[in-house]
């Protein structure tokens, strides 16, 4: 033969390749915390993902434990940064504190507002960046977003999103794009899924205790038609100079309020009510303020503070036709302001529903999420006489006694889950009406009913909302949902309940979601909606699960035999339906599986789960003789395709040098060594390889902005612009150690072989 290669078992081979795959399970214990097997596994997996990528989304189901998987792998970080929503900073100061971890903490809010938050020095001081609600930053066109990519150009990086897909695929391609820039758009399969980990909590195994999630029970409510018929018939609305929301926005935002409240809708008429008196004002007064002008009117609590439009905006002429046009929108929404204040009683029979799903389980403490405070505030001034109910809105929380800390109302509801003695009988909190600040980062795990009192744009949050109760050190068997269906006169118009299946379904098919949330998707049978949930994560995770009982039913320790390292390659065969191979190499220090598709070697990740199913199928004793030239052949093949994959990567054809000025830069780069002079040419060898392996890279979003105005750079100077090049890998390049993105040992080497032989 042409390799050393010793024969052994099938289950021998099986059990290496499922050895080099699966972490070996460890105690992981961090401060007071020791993690559970399944996060343990995420610490590796996330590792490994960091060597490769140079970061990577942990995207859990809701409830499965990221924070304590991030604290251990800041735990051995240098200087860990903490990018957090500013709502969850009283849950990770907790956090750290009990896993005795100190990390620097930043606020997506002081990412939008503080200038100098982000000096260079600050950006290259952290060696490990966690974002945790990492959706919070899907927008590539906000300040949020470019400052967070300069943030984590010389670190890496730790994605944390049960929801990373809001709205669509792009959601998931911008997140990743933070440390894999344009690359985020090309993965294959493989490669995603192994910088995502997602695992659902029905693929835990009885050993995690989550609730299960009961289908979802609706619950219509009325609303007035007339209202809806007014609001659909609103005149444009007058935009502010320069741009703002189109008219056909205008009304669907009223509409949606309206299925949510009649309080919500009443708070919401009025301000667009005030914009049309600030808006009247500034024309009267000869200019037309754009939207940043309009802000130097202040609407708060009902009333319109306004200011001296001659002084706060330019003046314009022919101003009429514009007033003539925000007038005709002020009398319409006067008159559906009108109508609501005449009494439609919608919102009392919205708290009757919420009284019967209270009294059909007295004991039971229900948590009701709004999108709208108003909606909160108007339930919690009908319901709070029956006693044991708090409403909590970013204002803050109230009881029937009173205002109280947000803390301390949420104590009150999930004593358990917050770590304190039950409240005084006359102080618990049974009833919860908060508004969708709690739907993020808080445990609810004492709660077992959830309650959308109204339906938010996205599946996602409906996710995030029961996510709050089904939880790991819940008590429960399953939590309860209910929904309150948005009048079908409103529907009709919005269409909510089928934009947020569409999401739904395109979230399955991308990286999965959970099989336990059926009611995204309503009127469909469980059936159709289990069948949408085929994305990348799935895969991964029937693989694993493959995998795990090789490991389990194969082969002891001590049979191992020769592991990856030692220069043999273990090799068996076994019958199958077809010809073919599983194979287990490693490049760059990662393992890679590879098999045989149609006469070419595959390493998707479709292709080796098939595989892999395969190759369970066979009975171990049961094993043909096979030539040695069938492993050489097998062997020449996988080194074909390893041979390939690394002169791709040497000509600038990787996949992160496949995007276009990528390739312009590659090209540019070839130039300059072959248009230099032969003595400078041995000068300049140096830094054109190293400026090859800048732009063959993987980088974030910020340094892909850098190497885009570097394709774009005049050549008046190829040494300067070289040095440009490589002084991206010197800022953003050091704290990133042994990531991918500088080009490490790509030696391909086979390190297990299972042979198929048809009978």
């Amino acid at each position: 033969m042409g390799f050393g290669i010793e024969i052994r078992d099938v289950g021998d081979v099986r059990r290496m390749i499922a050895v080099a795959f699966l972490e070996q399970k460890r105690v992981i214990s961090i401060g007071s915390v020791i993690l559970r097997p399944h996060q343990v596994s995420a610490v590796a997996r996330i590792s490994s993902a960091m060597k490769e990528f140079g970061g990577a989304l942990l995207a859990d189901d809701v409830g499965l434990g990221k924070t304590f998987v991030a604290t251990a792998l800041m735990k051995e970080a240098h200087q860990p940064l903490l990018v957090i929503p500013a709502s969850l900073k009283p849950m990770w100061r907790d956090a750290l504190e009990r896993t005795d971890v100190k990390a620097d903490i930043l606020t997506f809010e002081g990412l939008s507002r503080t200038a100098g938050a982000l000096d260079s020095g600050t950006a290259r001081a952290h060696d490990l960046v966690i974002v945790d609600e990492a959706h919070h930053a899907r927008n590539p066109a906000t300040r949020r977003y470019s400052r967070l990519s300069a943030l984590v150009s010389a670190a890496r990086v730790l994605l944390l999103s049960a929801t990373p897909f809001h709205n669509t695929s792009y959601d998931l391609i911008t997140l990743l794009g933070l440390f894999l820039g344009r690359r985020a758009r090309v993965l294959s399969e493989g490669e995603l899924s192994r910088c995502v980990v997602r695992r659902e909590r029905d693929a835990l195994g009885p050993d995690v205790h989550i609730p299960s999630v009961s289908r979802t029970v609706y619950h219509p409510v009325p609303v007035n038609e007339r209202v809806v018929e007014l609001i659909l018939d609103l005149p444009p609305a007058l935009p502010p100079r320069g741009g703002g929301v189109a008219s056909g926005l205008v009304a669907q935002g009223l509409l949606h309020m309206a299925a949510s409240s009649d309080a919500a809708l009443l708070s919401g008429v009025r301000k667009r009510i005030a914009r049309a008196e600030a808006l009247i004002s500034a024309l009267e007064a000869g200019t037309y303020p754009t939207a940043r002008e309009l802000e130097t009117w202040c609407y708060a609590e009902g009333s319109l503070q306004l200011g001296f439009a001659e002084l706060l905006a330019d003046s314009v002429s022919g101003t009429a036709p514009l007033l003539c046009c925000v007038r005709a929108h002020g009398d319409a929404l006067a008159e559906i302001l009108a109508m609501q204040n005449g009494g439609c009683g919608t919102d009392a029979e919205r708290a009757q529903i919420l009284r019967g799903i209270r009294q059909n389980d007295p004991a039971a403490p229900v948590a009701a999420f709004s999108q709208y405070s108003a909606t909160v505030g108007a339930l919690f001034r009908i319901l709070a006489p029956d006693g044991h109910v708090a409403a909590l809105t970013g204002a803050g929380a109230r009881v029937a006694g009173g205002a109280i800390s947000r803390r301390a109302a949420i104590e009150r509801f999930a004593p358990v889950a917050s770590g304190v003695p039950p409240a005084h009988s006359s102080e618990a909190v049974t009833l919860l009406l908060t508004t969708d600040i709690l739907s993020e980062g808080v445990n609810l795990q004492d709660a077992s009913i959830v309650v959308h009192l109204d339906l938010p744009w996205t599946s996602a949050r409906m996710s995030q909302r029961a996510g709050r109760l089904a939880r790991m050190g819940s008590k429960h068997r399953t939590i309860r949902v209910h929904c309150f269906r948005p009048p079908a006169a409103i529907e009709r118009v919005l269409h909510g309940e089928g934009t947020i299946g569409r999401k739904w379904s395109s979230a399955a098919q991308q990286i999965g979601v959970s099989s336990a949330m059926p009611y995204a998707v309503a009127g469909r049978s469980d059936n159709e909606n289990g069948a949408l949930n085929n994305g990348i994560s799935v895969l991964t995770e029937n693989l694993r699960s493959i995998l795990a009982t090789w490991m389990r039913h194969d082969s002891s320790p001590e049979k191992n035999g020769p592991q990856p390292g030692d220069g043999t390659v273990i090799a068996a065969c076994m019958r199958a339906y077809g010809d073919g191979f599983l194979a287990l190499g490693e490049r760059g220090g990662l393992p890679v599986l590879l098999t045989l598709v149609d006469g070419a070697v595959s390493d998707a990740l479709s292709d080796v789960t098939r595989a892999a199913e395969l190759a369970s199928r066979d009975a171990p004793d049961i094993q043909p003789v096979v030539a040695p030239d069938e492993y050489d052949e097998a062997h020449r093949r996988i080194l074909g395709w390893a041979n390939t994959a690394d002169a791709r990567s040497s000509a600038g054809l990787s996949t992160a040098a496949s995007l276009g000025y990528r390739r312009r830069l590659v090209q540019r780069v070839d130039a300059i060594l072959l248009r230099s002079p032969p003595l400078q040419r041995a000068q300049r060898r140096r830094a054109t390889e190293l400026a090859r392996q800048v732009v063959t890279g993987t980088w974030g979003a910020s340094v892909e902005r850098v190497l885009d105005e570097l394709a774009r750079a005049s050549a008046d100077d190829d040494d300067a612009w070289l040095a440009a090049i490589n002084d991206v890998a010197f800022r953003a390049g050091a704290a990133r150690e042994g990531v991918a993105h500088m080009k490490s040992d790509g030696t391909f080497r086979l390190r297990a072989l299972l042979l198929f032989r048809g009978r």
